[in-house]
């Protein structure tokens, strides 16, 4: 006869506090594994999540196990860990979701621990108030009810040598985020959601889960650009903007992302409705606007598992990155090297890139 042991679980739950008085590091009682756990937030709050994300594994709701074997020895898909803060330092707990993201369940003060309930599919990360990676946890590697994760000072990043200011291509002084918001990083795909309050990391999306674009959509991007800036007449604008706000904003978005398009070049051309007053006047119904594709990382594109990724080749800060570079090399090429002054072009204007310079 087997014993089924039956898994109704569909999110993690936020697990509980390990008692002061408590003798031995266990829960009182872990065997409450088979009872359906509902979706609440640490905070007490009802989480505002869809009851099977994709990391739940479906094959786990089931396991069968022989009546003469001692369950406390089997190889289990779902176990406590025993999240412990040995540490000097807080430390935060987050479950890692391919659907949600990374979702925070837990802060753990210098001294405290905290029992969490988890899936054999479930991925769990300890990052420091910086974001550093402490650890990242898999729940597959529970060889009975509990794992243990103690975090002590040795698993905090080193203390780098302190310098005044950012380097050219992005990098904190103090290394923490080392490579956030650096040249040659995954554009990121999110989304905002009213439920959670939150954006959420979507990835990104092709008509083969790899590279291939999606059809065009009902409303072509110049439909919708006719329909929201039609009008009759000039409209003022009443608090007294000018055109050059506009501009001003294209200048910054230069400063925050920088995507060439792909060698050898893509063709991707925007579909022109037709009678488009601009591209299409005598509505022919084939005039196109010409577009190209985006370059994208060479080691991606091989597979669903590895789509396509677009990167950014400048800094992501506002740091004037679109006057100064965003590496060593371009910032030496802009420079005169004589009294922290710039390169000028023709007229004391800006120069051209020698590559396209006439």
């Amino acid at each position: 006869m087997t014993l089924l042991l039956v898994l109704i679980a569909a999110l993690p739950t936020p697990g509980f506090a390990q008692q002061d008085n408590a003798d031995e590091n266990e829960p009182e009682n872990p065997h409450t594994l088979y009872l359906p756990f509902i979706s609440v937030a640490p905070t007490g709050e009802q989480a505002q999540l869809p009851l099977r994300p994709e990391t739940y594994d479906a094959t786990a709701e089931t396991i069968s196990l022989p009546t003469d074997q001692d369950p406390q020895s089997a190889f289990f898909s779902f176990c406590y860990i025993n999240f412990s803060n040995q540490s000097d330092h807080r430390i935060k707990v987050y479950w890692v979701s391919n659907y949600f993201g990374e979702l925070f369940y837990y802060t753990l003060r210098p001294g405290s621990a905290y029992w969490q309930f988890t899936l054999g599919s479930h991925q769990w990360v300890v990052r420091d108030d910086n974001g550093n990676t402490l650890r990242e946890v898999n729940g597959n590697a529970c060889r009975s009810f509990y794992l243990y994760v103690q975090i002590t000072n040795n698993d905090f990043p080193t203390a780098r040598p302190s310098q005044e200011f950012r380097t050219i291509d992005g990098k904190l002084p103090d290394g923490t985020y080392a490579e956030a918001g650096t040249p040659n990083q995954p554009l990121l795909r999110t989304w905002y959601s009213p439920s959670l309050n939150r954006s959420i990391a979507t990835g990104v999306r092709y008509a083969d889960g790899i590279a291939t674009p999606l059809d065009p959509p009902a409303l072509v991007p110049r439909t919708i650009s006719n329909r929201v800036v039609a009008q009759t007449a000039s409209i003022p604008e009443p608090t007294g903007l000018s055109d050059m706000v506009w501009q001003w904003g294209q200048f910054l978005d230069h400063d925050l992302d920088l995507i060439p398009t792909q060698t050898p070049y893509e063709s991707f051309p925007i579909v022109i409705p037709s009678g488009d007053p601009m591209f299409d006047p005598t509505s022919t119904g084939t005039a196109m606007l010409p577009f190209a594709r985006s370059m994208y990382a060479p080691t991606s594109g091989t597979s669903s598992a590895n789509p396509r990724a677009q990167l950014n080749q400048s800094t992501a800060w506002i740091d004037g990155s679109q006057i100064y570079g965003s590496s060593d090399a371009l910032a030496q090429l802009l420079r005169t090297g004589s009294d922290g002054k710039l390169k000028t072009g023709a007229g004391n204007l800006l120069p051209f890139h020698p590559e396209h310079a006439g």
